[in-house]
């Protein structure tokens, strides 16, 4: 769990005293990612272990022969690629979300001000001049 927030002191778009966890991008926090094994323990976006289903994909015949010619698995590829939809999916959503929660606490600041600020104000009001 090393370097989740390792570029937090460069961040340029806020104020150090207003930024917040919840505004740091996806990348820079670990999350979920279906097929990633970086040795960290992730967690997968759907049931990996789930009984397998024949369904119909209609795909070019063109591109259906030469992957056969390479020996590629279609299933695991169609599998892969909806894996991959999904994750993208849920990135966007959660990114969504973050930015919601980004606003509500920038408003907040804006009208109740930082506890950072407020703590060092009164700090600096009862220090002896």
């Amino acid at each position: 769990m090393t370097g989740h927030f390792t570029s937090y002191e460069n961040r340029t778009d806020h104020a150090p005293a207003t930024l917040c966890a919840a505004c740091l991008t996806t990348h820079e926090i670990e999350g979920f990612n279906a097929h990633v094994t970086d040795g960290a323990m992730r967690m997968a976006a759907y049931d990996t272990n789930a009984a397998k289903r024949p369904v119909n994909v209609t795909l070019n015949s063109d591109l259906v022969a030469r992957a056969r010619a390479e020996g590629l698995n279609l299933s695991a590829l169609a599998e892969e690629a909806v894996a991959a939809a999904l994750a993208r999916i849920a990135k966007a959503r959660f990114d969504a979300e973050i930015a919601q929660a980004c606003r509500v606490h920038e408003q907040y600041l804006a009208e109740y001000g930082s506890l950072a600020d407020a703590v060092r104000a009164s700090a600096d009001a009862a220090e002896p001049a």
